[in-house]
């Protein structure tokens, strides 16, 4: 067999292994930002009435991630499968134009696109871009990215028209797509041009104009959920932390390539303490040397240097252009990853290589290959049947993250929505806990959980929360309906001779409420 055919088969193996173990995957619930966004979003819910998914209130520029909505919302009545779906063709359709662009960039290295692009496909870190529906528009931005770098290694600036046309298309994607010229000049310069080939500045100038469009285009579609308006770490953090955080991240983004095990489902929270800061330090040393080698080395490596400068340049507007780094959900990186799989696929090739020589077995690269791609792929199905539940999703989120605020108060609406309402409550507190106070959003969900409480005869468990409501120091006022509850509660408990007393100090002292910056312990033990 030739190695031309062997590569095609290793590639349509791994191929149908991801359709296979996306399409098991295909059930499961809407998590996250995915409620608000869609569920509760009836805008989206009609294709046809397209000036209200243009006008829908969620980042309107972001149009083709709206259509997209619409349309799902339409094939498949409200159930997740056809959003799903979606996503795992969109991923194939991105993994094509991924392995036609390789294909021709590493003509001299027949083996490099063919793994990294089976690593595109199948590695558990990819799974969460097309797992989560809210995640599809990593997936949206990384075909105009893709397509874009395809189109310019074709046909260079020598087919304007077509260039135009994606690049104004890729305006309506994401706001980062405005920093595609500046990918495409690095590439064509980097990589592309010859030496001593002068540059098309004319050309070059009017790509460089089109993202100019999409200042009318923001205004136009502006809306109050926009990506500009402070949804980065800016004000949530002090800024030293926010920045340890980050580059903390990057090392344990990189353990999480070789260990999927810790994977989560949001990273939501900085993390501090010395080990993270020594980790940051380590981060910090990665980002320095590999930009450094990029600025200095890309006469001698133009390819790798590129690559580099790909990563950063998706890496670090993950939420906005030039904000701050916000990587705290993995599908945001769905294309920086390429410049990790590209690397992992070259240190291989390299290890295969050198046992080849030293006669160690036979066919070393088929055999460690295969075995690595298997090794990722049964992470990747562990990871997509994680995601067919949002218990299961939120209570390992929770494992991972017990301090998360965020995480708990999902875990305790989704219990709601199960009739498990004792248990959403102890989430609900435990989010309470951790951020400090019952804030806004908090308060309100555990006030339909003393509403249900209420409702299956629960009244104890009912008027337990509703004293830890009205005993806390919140900043938030207390829900309009809190009055009206409690005292149609306390007339049934009255009648009913059921005790008012409630353990409500004790709640809270299990809680370590006492640690609390907001409450100090002698204004609860008064």
């Amino acid at each position: 067999m030739t190695q031309e055919k062997k590569l095609r088969n290793f590639l349509f193996v791994f191929l149908f292994a991801t359709v296979a173990i996306y399409l098991f995957g295909l059930d499961g619930s809407f998590v996250y930002d995915d409620g608000d966004q869609i569920l509760n979003r009836p805008k989206l819910h009609n294709l046809f009435k397209f000036h209200d998914v243009l006008f829908c209130g969620l980042r309107q520029h972001r149009v083709w991630q709206n259509i997209s909505f619409a349309m799902n919302w339409m094939i498949s009545d409200g159930k997740v499968w056809s959003f799903k779906l979606f996503s795992l063709a969109l991923h194939l359709v991105n993994s094509w134009i991924l392995f036609k662009w390789l294909k021709r960039l590493f003509a001299d290295r027949p083996m490099l696109p063919v793994f990294t692009t089976v690593l595109f496909l199948i590695h558990p870190l990819q799974t969460q871009s097309v797992t989560y529906v809210m995640g599809v528009i990593s997936l949206i931005q990384g075909f105009f990215y893709l397509i874009s770098l395809y189109w310019i290694t074709e046909y260079r600036l020598s087919r304007m028209s077509g260039l135009i046309l994606i690049l104004v298309a890729s305006l309506f994607s994401k706001e980062t797509a405005l920093l595609i010229p500046f990918m495409l000049f690095a590439y064509d310069f980097a990589v592309l041009r010859k030496e001593g080939e002068k540059i098309e500045w004319k050309k070059w100038g009017l790509v460089f104009l089109i993202p100019f469009l999409f200042i009318p285009i923001y205004f136009v579609l502006k809306d109050p959920v926009s990506m500009f308006v402070g949804t980065t770490g800016f004000g949530l953090y002090p800024f030293f932390i926010y920045l340890v955080s980050q580059l903390y991240y990057q090392l344990f983004y990189f353990i999480l390539f070789f260990n999927p095990t810790l994977m989560s489902v949001i990273h939501e929270t900085p993390v501090m303490g010395n080990l993270e800061i020594f980790y940051a330090v380590l981060g910090g040393v990665i980002w320095l040397l590999t930009g450094l080698f990029a600025v200095f080395r890309f006469k001698k490596y133009p390819r790798t240097a590129f690559f580099i400068f790909f990563y950063f340049l998706n890496y670090l507007p993950t939420n906005s252009v030039f904000q701050m780094i916000n990587p705290f959900a993995e599908y945001r990186l769905y294309l920086p990853n390429i410049t990790l799989f590209l690397g992992f696929s070259l240190a291989l090739l390299m290890i295969a290589d050198w046992l080849q020589r030293k006669k160690v077995f036979q066919s070393p690269h088929w055999t460690i290959s295969s075995l690595l791609m298997a090794y990722f792929g049964i992470f990747s199905f562990l990871t997509v049947y994680l995601w067919r539940d949002d218990v299961r999703i939120y209570a390992r989120a929770a494992e991972l993250y017990p301090d998360s605020e965020l995480i708990h108060i999902n875990l305790g609406v989704t219990l709601v929505e199960k009739k498990k309402y004792n248990e959403a409550f102890d989430h609900l507190f435990k989010s309470r806990m951790n951020s400090g106070w019952w804030y806004g959003p908090v308060q309100m969900n555990a006030l339909i959980v003393a509403r249900k409480m209420y409702d299956v005869g629960d009244f104890q468990s009912a008027w337990k929360v509703l004293e830890a409501l009205e005993h806390d120091p919140s900043k938030d006022p207390l829900p309009k309906m809190f009055p009206r509850l409690k005292s149609t509660l306390k007339e049934k408990m009255i009648e009913m001779k059921l005790p008012l007393e409630t353990e409500f100090k004790e709640l809270y002292r299990s809680g370590q409420i006492y640690s609390s910056p907001v409450r100090p312990k002698e204004s609860v033990d008064e």
